[in-house]
């Protein structure tokens, strides 16, 4: 499943570089239409987002930093946005910046966070990042998506490698993503894999 997530984003990324790479439009409605639209495919999509810096937006802005970020999200089943100027005080240590300097498409360790004004549930999910290149292979920006992960739980309640067997899901990292029994999610690798066994060289192995 995660692989059609990439695929969509990485499609949604296309059209958004066409769109910067000509010089068209930069009004805030045609990209909230676009994270629109892809939201809307699946319930499991928290959040649709375009960071574009702000130097290809404002051509007087010369800095390398600073960016404005257009983010369409789900709350409650409706459909939330955000418009945002960030960053102009600097570069952070956020992701952004690690993609804007290595280029590579990217899913985030999995984490926890809120929308909009519902503060009341977090929801545990990975990033999937598409960065955005212009033709000369400069950075302008970075699309993706927000995604949940509990759908994955049931995905291996069902999945039986062979008997007697059980499967889960750790992240690189060693956070436990999806397990048959769900207390375990969103905790770590050890808590879950038995005692006798040695969690960091099983980890070793997974990565």
């Amino acid at each position: 499943e995660l692989n059609v997530d990439l695929n969509l984003t990485r499609g949604m990324s296309e059209v958004l570089k066409a769109n910067l790479n000509s010089g068209q439009s930069y009004d805030a409605s045609y990209y909230r239409n676009i994270l629109n639209s892809v939201i809307s495919i699946d319930t499991n999509f928290l959040a649709a987002w375009i960071n574009i810096q702000h130097s290809i937006i404002d051509k007087k802005y010369k800095k390398q930093y600073g960016r404005t970020r257009y983010t369409v999200y789900r709350v409650k089943n409706e459909l939330g946005f955000a418009n945002e100027l960030l960053d102009t005080a600097g570069r952070t240590n956020s992701d952004y910046y690690k993609i804007y300097d290595h280029k590579n498409i990217e899913f985030s360790e999995p984490y926890y966070d809120v929308y909009g004004n519902d503060t009341s549930n977090k929801y545990l999910m990975t990033s999937v990042c598409v960065p955005l290149l212009n033709d000369k292979r400069e950075f302008i920006g970075l699309a993706g998506m927000d995604l949940a992960l509990a759908r994955l739980t049931p995905f291996v309640r069902n999945l039986k490698p062979f008997e007697g067997s059980r499967a889960f899901i750790i992240s690189n990292k060693g956070f436990v993503v999806a397990h048959p029994n769900g207390s375990f999610v969103g905790g770590s690798l050890k808590n879950c894999i038995g005692e006798g066994i040695d969690s960091t060289s099983f980890l070793t192995k997974v990565q």
